[in-house]
């Protein structure tokens, strides 16, 4: 599912991305330059995530590393 969410996205031109599998919901995770692309594509985006199995998306900024989490010992 989060692969050919990507790849779609990919398509749209938006090359710095993550989507995220949040049981039947995604979250897009992009820059904020390509919100507006998003935006632009919103039906599309819709259309085809539904048709790859989620019900519903969110947009957030992408932060690199924004899951990993240090360990203190």
């Amino acid at each position: 599912m989060v692969e050919a969410a990507e790849e779609f996205l990919r398509g749209l031109d938006i090359r710095e991305l993550r989507v995220r599998h949040l049981g039947s919901n995604a979250r897009i995770e992009t820059r904020p330059d390509d919100f507006v692309v998003l935006q632009q594509y919103d039906e599309s985006i819709r259309k085809r995530f539904r048709e790859i199995g989620f019900s519903q998306f969110e947009v957030a900024e992408f932060k690199s590393g924004a899951l990993n989490v240090a360990i203190k010992r």
